[in-house]
């Protein structure tokens, strides 16, 4: 009967020391979910943060863009007067981008190597050499600098004397950087 009685108190014992190891593991769980979830809300929240940051660096470069061309158009001085402009022809792609150049600063005097590019659907490698050219073609193409950035644009005199006489002669499709 001793027997049968330290059998039944070391169930007892044994039933009891199950539940309290139970409910110590329950509250470990239940510990460890509300921390997830903690580290769930943080993650989400640091994801929004990063997204907003971005969104703001964006605006930041904007802002830095137009202050640049802002910054141009204060220190913009008067064009030299030049009367007469030898021009050799221009080839089609030359035409394409002194086109883009001519309309990209119609309501700015100046514009970038990489608007260029990108109103061309091409490179900034391709525009710059193709600018260079036209340079040396008699093109007076301005080069100002500000922020270690190039801008771009055409020689006052020299745009009126193209929208009156068309000097560069535009007559052609112009179609070969969006065909390339």
């Amino acid at each position: 009967m001793e027997k049968e009685a330290q059998s039944v108190l070391f169930r007892r014992q044994n039933e009891t020391l199950r539940k309290d190891i139970d409910s110590f593991l329950q509250s470990v769980k239940d510990e460890l979910d509300d921390h997830r979830i903690a580290l769930n809300e943080n993650t989400n929240e640091i994801e929004s943060t990063y997204e907003l940051i971005n969104q703001m660096n964006v605006r930041m470069d904007k802002l830095q863009e137009r202050l640049d061309e802002i910054t141009m158009l204060v220190k913009h001085g008067p064009a030299p007067t030049i009367r007469e402009f030898k021009l050799s022809p221009l080839t089609g792609p030359e035409k394409e981008v002194f086109f883009a150049l001519y309309t990209l600063t119609e309501t700015t005097p100046f514009t970038t190597y990489h608007q260029l590019a990108k109103k061309l659907v091409s490179t900034v490698e391709v525009v710059a050499r193709t600018i260079t050219t036209m340079i040396s073609k008699g093109i007076p193409v301005e080069k100002k600098y500000s922020n270690g950035n190039a801008f771009l644009g055409l020689d006052k005199e020299f745009r009126q004397i193209q929208a009156k006489e068309n000097v560069v002669k535009l007559d052609t499709k112009l179609t070969y950087f969006h065909n390339h």
